[in-house]
């Protein structure tokens, strides 16, 4: 939601100040971009720990600079990956 826009922004500010190109967060969620550069929000690889909705009204700008590394990973084999490399 709106919260949601307002601290992607934030980061994103952060991010322009440090010059750094990307962001990424931990939510369930996937970005993909297409063939035309175009940049979408998709469902996490585990429908059970999706958190793609809540990140739906990211504007296509934000997108574009968004990675979201834990989309591809249930939350069974995040845990299984911290336990492996002892986070």
């Amino acid at each position: 939601g709106s919260e949601m826009c307002i601290e992607t922004a934030a980061l994103l500010a952060a991010a322009d100040r440090l010059g750094i190109q990307y962001i990424a967060t931990g939510h369930h969620a996937r970005v993909e971009t297409d063939a035309e550069g175009v940049s979408r929000i998709c469902p996490a690889a585990d429908p059970a720990s999706d958190e793609s909705a809540a990140l739906a009204a990211l504007p296509q700008e934000t997108l574009a600079r968004l990675i979201l590394p834990l989309g591809e990973f249930s939350p069974e084999e995040l845990d299984d990956l911290a336990e492996e490399l002892k986070f």
